[in-house]
C-alpha cells in the first residue's frame, strides 16, 4: 500500500474512492509520498500508466492537505490548549496547577519514570478523570487504554479510582463502562489498532484522551525495528492527537551513565579544570542542554531524541527513599500525664512529578503520594 496514509494519517485522499485504482498503481510501482510530490506529473503519468491530468488534480489536492495540516503547528497546539476547557484534570491539585489545568487536547504527552514510580496510577486516573463533566475538570468523554506489558489494565486498581471519584463526585460520575480497553503484545498488532481501528472507534465513541502503556518495550534493544517503525508509529500518534483528543505515552526510562568522571553526573562531576579534549567538552554540552529535555534524574527517558522531537510535553516520575524520624506518645494512667519517646529512624518512599518540558506551562516539579483512590499531591 502507498504510504500516503502513514505520512499524512489525517488525507482524506488516502480513503478517496475516486483515486482508489491511483493509489493502487502508486503501490505496485513502489512508489512513496516524497517520490509523488517531487516526480514532474507527466513523467509519474508515464510511470504508473495514468492520466497526466488525473496526476496533476490529485497532486493539487495532495498540496492543499499538506498546507492545512502545517498550519497547525505546535504552537497552535499550545496556544489552544490554554484553553481551559480543553484541558483535562490529573486529579492531582498540583499537578494540575503546574501544567496550567492538566493534560492537554490535541497533544502528545510522554509519562516517563522508573518500575512502580505510578506511571500506570496516574494512566489509570485519567482514564477516570476524562469522564468528569467539564465543571470538574473534564471532557464528559470515555477513554481509550492500550496496553501492551502486563496483559491489560489492572481492573481492580481502575474500579478503586473510579468509587473514589464517584464517593467525592455522586454516584455514576465515572464508569468502568466508558474505558475502552486493548492488549497488544507485540508492535504490528498495535499498528494495526492505531492504524484501522481507532479512527473508527474514535469517531463512533467520541473519546476524549488516549493511553497507550508503554511504548518503549516495542522499540529497546531492536535497532532494525526501531529504524523501520518508530517514526510510523509516532506519526500515526499524532494524527491521532490532531482528531481532538489527548495522547498519553508511557515510556521506561533508562540509567545515565557518565562518560567523563567517576564521581557522578551532575555538577560534582564537571571537571574543575578545561578539559583538553574536545569529546569531553561536547559531553559535557550535551549533559548541560540535556536538562532541558530528559530532567534532572539519575535516569532518564528512554528512545533517545528521535522520540524526544515527537512529543508535546514531558512528565518525569521520580521516586526516593528519606528517613523519617517518628515520635510515641506514651500515656501514664497513675498520673495522667504522657510523653514521646523517639523511635529509630524509618526509611519512608516520596515520589514527585516534574514537567521536563510543555509548550503551554513553565517547567516544575510536585511531590505526590499514592492512595487507594489513586494519587493525590502533598501541599
Amino acid at each position: 500500500m502507498c504510504d500516503l496514509y502513514a505520512t499524512y494519517p489525517d488525507s482524506e485522499l488516502a480513503f478517496n474512492p475516486d483515486y482508489e485504482n491511483l493509489l493502487t498503481a502508486f503501490t505496485d510501482h513502489e512508489l512513496t509520498t516524497c517520490d509523488i510530490l517531487t516526480t514532474p506529473a507527466v513523467e509519474l503519468a508515464h510511470t504508473v500508466g495514468r492520466s497526466a491530468v488525473e496526476l496533476r488534480t490529485f497532486i493539487t489536492l495532495l498540496t492543499d492537505e499538506i498546507a492545512r495540516s502545517m498550519r497547525f503547528t505546535f504552537f497552535d497546539r499550545a496556544t489552544r490548549a490554554r484553553d481551559q476547557d480543553r484541558a483535562i484534570t490529573t486529579g492531582v491539585a498540583g499537578l494540575d496547577r503546574l501544567l496550567a489545568g492538566g493534560i492537554r487536547v490535541g497533544c502528545v504527552t510522554e509519562v516517563a519514570g522508573e518500575a512502580s514510580v505510578g506511571k500506570s496510577h496516574l494512566m489509570l486516573q485519567l482514564a477516570a478523570t476524562v469522564q468528569l463533566p467539564p465543571a470538574l475538570g473534564g471532557l464528559g468523554k470515555p477513554a481509550i487504554y492500550i496496553e501492551t506489558e502486563s496483559g491489560g489494565p489492572r481492573t481492580q486498581r481502575l474500579q478503586a479510582i473510579l468509587d473514589g471519584m464517584n464517593r467525592k463526585h455522586g454516584p455514576g460520575t465515572v464508569s468502568a463502562e466508558h474505558v475502552q480497553c486493548y492488549y497488544c503484545n507485540d508492535i504490528e498488532e498495535l499498528l494495526h489498532v492505531i492504524k484501522y481501528q481507532l479512527p473508527v472507534l474514535i469517531e463512533k465513541l467520541g473519546a476524549g484522551i488516549l493511553l497507550l502503556d508503554s511504548l518503549a518495550a516495542f522499540f529497546r534493544g531492536d535497532k532494525n525495528l526501531t529504524n523501520t517503525l518508530f517514526r510510523d508509529t509516532a506519526a500515526l500518534l499524532r494524527g491521532l492527537a490532531r482528531r481532538g483528543l489527548a495522547v498519553v505515552v508511557v515510556n521506561q526510562v533508562t540509567d545515565r551513565f557518565d562518560e567523563t568522571r567517576n564521581e557522578g553526573y551532575f555538577s560534582s562531576s564537571f571537571p574543575s579544570q578545561p578539559s583538553n579534549s574536545s569529546q569531553d567538552n561536547e559531553i559535557l554540552v550535551y549533559k548541560t542542554e540535556a536538562a532541558y529535555f530528559e530532567g534532572t534524574s539519575r535516569k532518564k527517558p528512554a528512545l533517545g531524541l528521535n522520540w524526544t522531537n515527537e512529543i508535546d510535553a514531558r512528565l518525569l516520575l521520580k521516586r526516593w527513599t528519606e528517613e523519617v524520624s517518628y515520635e510515641q506518645s506514651d500515656f501514664n494512667l497513675n498520673d495522667n500525664t504522657s510523653s514521646s519517646t523517639k523511635l529509630q529512624k524509618l526509611p519512608e518512599i516520596f515520589r514527585s512529578i516534574q514537567c521536563v518540558f510543555s509548550g503551554w506551562c513553565e517547567p516544575g516539579e510536585v511531590e505526590f503520594t499514592i492512595v487507594n483512590e489513586g494519587l493525590i499531591d502533598i501541599s
